[in-house]
């Protein structure tokens, strides 16, 4: 099963586009930036220190940042299986284990991809290991906290898994030895949080400001960790299945009993927070923890090991994506790669492109990120927009100076609330503030909001200025003791009003949703969504002249118009319907000046120069809406009358 499991972590080896967020870093570190993402800025734009600089001692002895990531995590994978293996107290229990990991595709999945799961994998397998035998032995544990101290170095969210089972060894310790425990196992991550003060100018990682301050209601993201779950449940059923076999095994013994508690504390963790867009990322680690507890049954007996086996062979069978079936098209024969919550099979999606053994996969230089990296690099623009900040950021180089609008490379845009309420979990847009562009071009303090001024004053001491200025050592202080949360604390009371004001007005309650409203732009009035919010409320008071002017306000202060396309539509065909025909086509004619493209609009103002007996604008826009929508028989053959009149 061991050489089973090799193969299917070969053929499945792949990167992400996230994994080169942090190769970019490494790529800038070796080449003299020092650890930046954007050379101007010291910004910590990965989660996984630890991961970090094993990327970056991988890269410097393979000298491919290819291969670099993928041999590594091939190592550790290995490794931590390897040490599952020989751990298990039984042979019987070691199939069971082997076979059950290889039946969940989030653990073969992020066994690979360039993210830090691998070294998570063996961080847990090494703890594991010494927990069993000093709990036999009743040794001192200190090593445990070290382990963990490495774990939290990777990922701090992972001491989730450690906690209960270190709480346990303490106790168990004699009094002289828990401080030196303790201490063995804080420092490495301290110092790194003191490195990362110091240097980056907050002890946490960006990455946490851009995902964790978002602004959105804890029930929001309640909701979709239970998406999250049910997304695996539908493509990765033995990934839960093993989950909670893990956890009921664990908590069947007292032994093994804070193993299980972790476990439960981290997917109430990942559950909480709202999951990922990475389906099954997440659980990976969940899924290696809980087989250890699985594997530490008593399969002493065929009457307990072969309806073990069974259970997770079918559940493997009737998986529609059991990873050993996985070949070099993957991705190309999957109709949907991302379900209705935006959560994706993220390797479907890039593994053409990234896979180690990828069927159509020639040079990672031709694909479409990393062409338009290229043509970023070449064009000499910068400062540059972008989403994908990964491959395309790589290529473009240190010379551009990328705006990352999801806020992961961004220390400004990161501690602001998301402006948009149709957010998508791990991708949480942040609208670029009057002025930051020119801001970051001119190297002036252009932003015309006083807060937002104020604030990036601070920001830009903390992350440009000599590191130890007094300007830079004040900013510090300020920065981490509360001074830019009370700067930043209207916009996201705007944010959560405005929330309040759409609940209200989904349940048809759009009176009781004005004031709050009205509540959210005296916080900050530039916020676009609060006034779409009163247009929205006010057409369907059908105070059609307060809608209107409350929806060109929000036009106004959005710098993307387009979304406000079916607004002014609906708003048009309001004012038709009462008799209005000249300020409907206005509207109309506003929503096409977006969008010329949308069929809505086209017809709409078509059939308004019509009944004006206005036929000469009437067919010009009839035949242009045809053009966009052919399939519209009806609308095409009343064109042809029309026009033979």
């Amino acid at each position: 099963m061991f050489g089973l499991y090799s193969i299917a972590l070969l053929r499945s080896a792949w990167l992400c586009d996230d994994a080169y967020i942090t190769l970019r870093t490494v790529d800038n570190w070796i080449a003299g930036y020092g650890l930046r993402w954007n050379v101007a800025e010291r910004v910590q734009a990965y989660t996984h220190p630890l991961w970090m600089l094993g990327l970056t001692l991988s890269t410097l002895l393979l000298r491919d940042i290819y291969f670099a990531p993928i041999t590594l995590s091939i190592i550790l994978s290995l490794s931590a299986v390897w040490l599952a293996r020989i751990s298990s107290p039984s042979p019987q229990a070691a199939i069971v284990g082997a076979f059950a990991l290889l039946s969940s595709k989030a653990f073969v999945d992020y066994s690979s991809s360039g993210l830090e799961n691998p070294l998570s994998h063996l961080l847990l397998a090494l703890f594991y290991r010494d927990y069993f035998k000093n709990r036999d032995d009743d040794t001192p544990h200190t090593r445990l906290w070290f382990i963990a101290g490495l774990a939290v170095w990777t990922r701090m969210d992972t001491l989730l898994f450690y906690a209960p089972a270190l709480v346990a060894s303490i106790r168990q310790q004699q009094p002289n030895l828990r401080l030196r425990s303790i201490l063995c196992g804080c420092t490495l991550p301290a110092l790194w949080m003191l490195f990362s003060l110091l240097y980056y100018g907050s002890p946490l990682p960006n990455t946490a400001f851009a995902k964790l301050n978002t602004g959105i209601a804890r029930s929001e993201l309640w909701q979709q960790g239970y998406y999250y779950l049910l997304n695996s449940w539908h493509w990765d059923p033995p990934t839960l299945v093993l989950i909670t076999c893990g956890i009921a095994c664990g908590f069947s013994s007292r032994k093994t009993r804070p193993l299980a508690l972790g476990i439960v504390l981290y997917v109430a963790y990942v559950f909480s927070v709202g999951g990922d867009f990475m389906s099954g990322r997440f659980f990976s680690a969940a899924v290696f923890a809980s087989v250890w507890l699985i594997s530490r049954w008593q399969f002493s007996g065929a009457r307990r090991w072969l309806p073990a086996a069974s259970a997770l062979a079918i559940a493997a069978l009737v998986s529609p994506n059991w990873p050993p079936l996985s070949g070099s098209d993957y991705g190309l024969n999957r109709a949907h790669l991302t379900d209705q919550h935006r959560i994706a099979d993220e390797r479907g999606h890039y593994y053409q492109g990234t896979g180690l053994l990828s069927s159509r996969r020639g040079t990672l230089d031709e694909h479409p990120l990393a062409r338009e990296g290229r043509a970023a690099r070449a064009s000499g623009i910068s400062p540059i927009l972008a989403g994908n900040i990964g491959l395309f950021g790589y290529y473009a180089g240190p010379a551009v100076h990328i705006i990352d609008g999801f806020a992961l490379a961004d220390p400004l845009l990161c501690r602001l609330p998301i402006r948009s309420l149709n957010w998508r979990i791990g991708h949480f847009v942040r609208d670029l503030p009057d002025g930051y562009e020119e801001t970051l071009r001119s190297g002036h303090n252009r932003l015309r909001d006083a807060r937002l001024q104020a604030s990036y004053e601070l920001i830009r001491s903390a992350t440009r200025a000599p590191l130890f200025s007094p300007q830079r050592l004040r900013a510090l202080w300020q920065l981490n003791t509360g001074t830019l949360s009370d700067l930043l604390a209207p916009l996201f009371a705007s944010r959560q009003l405005q929330q309040q004001g759409h609940t209200l007005l989904q349940q048809d309650r759009a009176e009781e949703a004005i004031p709050l409203f009205f509540q959210s732009i005296a916080h900050d009035s530039t916020r676009a969504a609060s006034w779409h919010g009163l247009a929205r409320a006010h057409r369907r008071l059908n105070a059609l002249d307060e809608a209107v002017r409350f929806a060109l306000q929000a036009i106004a202060h959005s710098p993307d118009r387009s979304i406000f396309h079916g607004e002014l539509v609906e708003l048009g065909t309001r004012y038709a319907e009462s008799g209005n025909s000249a300020l409907a086509r206005a509207l109309y004619a506003k929503a096409l000046s977006f969008d010329s493209g949308r069929a809505d609009a086209r017809l709409r103002l078509a059939q308004s120069y019509e009944a004006a007996d206005n036929l000469q604008d009437a067919i010009a826009h009839y035949r242009i809406y045809v053009q966009i929508y052919p399939q519209d028989a009806k609308i095409a053959e009343h064109l042809k009358r029309l026009a033979s009149r």
